[in-house]
């Protein structure tokens, strides 16, 4: 991702630490140590340039009239507005006035300066008439003197410089970045305008809501998706639908429930499912607060290779987990990733012998993961983990598992003296 990283002065319990963007990027370890700051921080950076919330910061020079003209700005501009605008965006978002949040963000592209050309076109666009609009000037755009589009209108030329951007910061083509916060499954199965009267204080769930309101509605009857069949043959054996603005789980083909009757595990997993049923070929950065909440392991496993299949078609993701299900899942996709690199035949081979896409993989380069503790101060320490072809280190549960079982002996121990 260009060499982007996004470096925290303070934020809540998180004080002088970095974090590196990447395709998938993972936050593990203790509650309260600042896990969901982090993600947050990210899920801003990427809102901001996904979204195109700045598109007055790139067309504030235009001037439609004349022939040519040549707009010129520097990223370094846009990524101080950036830093300059994230304090009053997390208090809003986190719904707390008090709170502090100063962070920069980092690219190696920060000095570069990009020069957009926006040349009038002498002939006007008819197809682009409407029966109430006369027919629009169009315009031919040109970056650093490379034409990049034709054909484009007023709209574009705004548009346009954002995508560019975004682009070029990110390496990605995204249409947008969507947030799954945590009790999501609380507010599923009623439309926007409903949840929007009840929403609390804080942006973030205005966000959700929003994006869990665009999920729902289908762009894209024509292309299928099996990944969120995949995961309801997981969870329910059943299918998810809107009849009459309302959400429903059917069952088979006679019986449905209300989806805010369903079990929390459909819940949670059904604003991400109704994306991907409705909006299978969009690009997208998902932020997502602990998938595997009241999911079964085996439902956990699937998500881990859904999440390996959509990185492959280029989507983002950052997570918060807890779940050494996941985490262990990832591992394994890792690991498939260097086999299939090394030796593509054997990688077939495995994925023909476990029933697996060929397309459930991840290259460890596309990895980063953080492991959040407290240190003797009570400070939060943040340990980058070194992510290479056996995945993300797992030190930290296996303490907690040999902890158990080394409870669980002395235990047993005196069952049998008991017993004896």
């Amino acid at each position: 991702m260009n060499s982007l990283a996004i470096q925290v002065e303070q934020f809540g319990p998180l004080e002088n630490v970095n974090f590196k963007l990447a395709p998938l990027m993972v936050f593990t370890g203790l509650s309260s140590t600042g896990k969901s700051y982090a993600n947050y921080l990210v899920y801003y950076f990427l809102s901001k340039i996904c979204n195109g919330e700045y598109k007055d910061f790139f067309d504030k020079g235009v001037d439609f009239s004349l022939q040519t003209q040549v707009v010129t700005f520097r990223l370094d501009d846009y990524l101080l507005r950036l830093e300059d605008e994230v304090q009053d965006f997390m208090r809003r978002f986190l719904g707390d006035d008090t709170i502090i949040c100063k962070a920069k963000f980092i690219s190696r592209l920060r000095n570069r300066e990009c020069a957009i050309e926006i040349r009038k076109n002498d002939i006007v666009d008819d197809e682009l008439a409407t029966p109430a609009a006369p027919p629009k000037a169009t315009y031919t755009m040109l970056v650093n003197g490379h034409v990049r589009n034709e054909r484009a209108t007023e709209y574009l030329v705004e548009t346009f410089a954002v995508i560019y951007v975004r682009n070029y910061l990110l390496g990605y083509l995204l249409y947008r970045s969507l947030i799954y916060p945590p009790g999501r499954g609380s507010f599923v199965g009623e439309n926007f305008s409903l949840k929007k009267e009840v929403a609390s204080s804080m942006d973030m769930y205005n966000a959700y809501f929003r994006d869990y309101d665009y999920g729902l509605r289908n762009y894209a009857a024509s292309i299928k998706s099996d990944l969120p069949t995949k995961l309801l043959e997981k969870t329910s054996g059943g299918d998810l639908m809107t009849v009459d603005g309302k959400q429903f789980l059917q069952l088979d083909e006679n019986h449905r429930i209300a989806l805010s009757a369903s079990a929390s595990s459909v819940k949670d997993m059904s604003p991400w499912l109704f994306f991907l049923k409705n909006h299978p070929s969009e690009y997208c950065a998902f932020c997502l607060e602990e998938p595997e909440a009241h999911q079964h392991p085996s439902v956990t496993v699937q998500i881990a290779d859904v999440i390996s299949t959509l990185l492959q078609r280029g989507n983002i993701f950052h997570v918060t987990t807890h779940s050494d299900y996941l985490i262990q899942r990832i591992n394994q996709l890792i690991k498939l990733g260097y086999v299939r690199s090394n030796s593509p035949s054997l990688f077939e081979e495995i994925c023909r012998k476990q029933n697996m896409d060929l397309s459930c993989f991840i290259d460890a380069s596309d990895v980063s993961a953080y492991y959040f503790s407290k240190g003797k101060n009570g400070k939060t320490v943040v340990k980058t983990m070194n992510v290479d072809e056996k995945g993300i280190p797992m030190t930290s549960f296996f303490e907690v598992v040999r902890d158990l079982n080394e409870r669980e002996r002395e235990i047993d121990e005196i069952i049998y003296r008991m017993n004896k």
